[in-house]
This record gives structure tokens, C-alpha cells and sequence, in this order.
């Protein structure tokens, strides 16, 4: 199966969801610091 993509993820045209970039700061923040860690940058934003 092939699949077009004008505009990649997180484009312009094609944005990032605010649980699409949660997820992935959570996949490279929590190993080096902890879910709680984790936690509290994202409460402080």
C-alpha cells in the first residue's frame, strides 16, 4: 500500500496535535527523567 503525503507531519498544513507532541516529549523525556519529571514540565507550560 502506498500512501501520498503533501505535507508532512507537523507542517504548516498538516500540524502536530497537542496529544500527538505530548506523546512524543513524554517518549524522549520519561527515560532520562521519570514520569513525575515528565509531569511536572509539562504542568509548568
Amino acid at each position: 500500500m502506498v500512501k501520498r503525503v503533501d505535507y508532512p507531519l507537523g507542517n504548516a498544513f498538516n500540524p502536530v496535535s497537542d496529544e500527538q507532541l505530548e506523546g512524543k516529549f513524554k517518549s524522549l523525556v520519561v527515560p532520562a527523567l521519570g514520569e513525575e519529571g515528565a509531569e511536572k514540565i509539562l504542568a509548568a507550560g
